[in-house]
């Protein structure tokens, strides 16, 4: 973070315009001019207050967020979104996504659905040339952890949120990383505009072998 304090910029962005409106003019300085994108963005049913508003945050405004990535970085090309075209509409090199593992959108549960929803949303858009989409199951979240995640860590080793970082970040800098682990994400009606990879807890410990090894040496200096 001390290195990236430079670069680093904090908007503030009104998701309920921008999800009405995804070219909305005031959400020029936090989406446009980007070779990269993570949504990272997500929430409970206990935090939003209902299942109504779940579905609000975690597939509406990731519908938002896509759409303005795409709308205020076009493909100069004049890419389309017309099946088959093989031209994706947006510039992005990379466009990132955060989900969880068991996503299906045809599952009973209004979890694992909504974010299945928002997988297979993202797979038949067709806007960037390359997306992945990052599930990760039981995550250390400290202090934030609900009852429910402190009581399955007891059961099941929790992966901390940073090795997650690392290996989405590993996955902008290194294609090979892209191509190497996880495995296609397609779902019917999936674009052929867009490559689509899904990235599991395996795949994350893969791309980050350096991730244990600073965490090892940082306990021995304890």
């Amino acid at each position: 973070l001390a290195k990236a304090k430079d670069k680093l910029r904090v908007y503030a962005v009104d998701w309920e315009a921008l999800y009405d409106n995804p070219g909305n003019a005031n959400a020029a300085a936090a989406f446009a001019g980007h070779q990269y994108a993570v949504n990272l963005m997500g929430s409970t049913r206990k935090d939003a207050g209902s299942a109504e508003n779940f579905h609000r945050y975690d597939f509406d405004y990731y519908e938002a967020f896509a759409n303005a990535v795409k709308e205020f970085n076009p493909n100069p090309s004049g890419g389309t979104q017309a099946i088959g075209t093989g031209a994706p509409s947006s510039s992005l090199l990379h466009f990132a996504q955060i989900s969880s593992t068991g996503a299906n959108a045809n599952s009973w549960f209004l979890y694992p659905k909504t974010k299945g929803l928002a997988d297979e949303s993202l797979m038949k858009k067709g806007y960037f040339g390359k997306a992945s989409i990052w599930r990760p199951g039981l995550l250390g979240r400290g202090d934030k952890a609900r009852t429910v995640e402190k009581f399955a860590s007891c059961f099941v080793s929790a992966m901390e949120t940073d090795q997650v970082a690392m290996a989405i970040l590993g996955v902008l800098k290194r294609p090979a990383d892209f191509t190497d682990h996880g495995e296609v994400g397609k779902c019917e009606g999936s674009s052929p505009n867009s490559i689509v990879r899904l990235f599991h807890n395996a795949d994350i410990r893969k791309i980050t072998p350096q991730w244990k090894a600073k965490k090892d040496e940082e306990k021995s200096d304890l």
